[in-house]
């Protein structure tokens, strides 16, 4: 009897199993070191489909999924132009919401469509001093209500530098009212 076919999926020896997807433009392969057991072949399906679902929410770091690999250097995290600050907030604020209360989820909601408003391609990699304080002056509340504005995205992108999607985050020192 065969072995069950997974989409983007197959047994590349007696120890590896590849896994295929599609990022920026181009289909690639890459090895896994697992016997091609049934088990580890749907356990790499499962992966597969995470992967696919980071490279469409623009949160796919290549030297994380896949760190043996060759390309991981020459590939930029986030790359593709998909990958977006709002973007990645949407998901962050999706995997902390048990863990704040429902009036700061609320916050943080606001605080997202008013990015998405004011900078909706601005690139998760690419947020500076400079944006946020065009941004915050764009507002038309106080210093208390922008540093709350502020410490919203600092605390999402320090999420980022601790997930390896991010070097820095461009925020941590920035004030916002000076």
């Amino acid at each position: 009897m065969g072995t069950k076919q997974y989409e983007g999926v197959r047994s590349r020896s007696k120890s590896t199993i590849e896994v295929g997807f599609s990022y920026n433009g181009k289909w690639r392969w890459e090895a896994i070191k697992l016997d091609p057991t049934p088990a580890n072949l749907k356990r790499t399906a499962r992966f597969r489909a995470r992967v696919v679902q980071s490279i469409e929410d623009g949160t796919f770091n290549y030297a994380i999924s896949f760190p043996d690999s060759k390309r991981k250097g020459e590939i930029q995290v986030c790359a593709g132009g998909k990958t977006n600050l709002v973007l990645y907030m949407r998901r962050w604020l999706e995997t902390i919401k048990n863990d704040i209360a429902a009036s700061t989820h609320e916050f943080y909601e606001k605080v997202i469509n008013q990015l998405e408003d004011y900078m909706p391609s601005m690139p998760l990699g690419g947020v500076q001093g400079k944006d946020m304080k065009e941004w915050l002056d764009s507002r038309t509340r106080g210093h208390k209500h922008k540093n709350n504005l502020l410490s919203c995205v600092r605390t999402a992108l320090e999420d980022a530098v601790d997930a390896e999607l991010i070097a820095v985050n461009p925020l941590a020192a920035y004030s916002g009212t000076t």
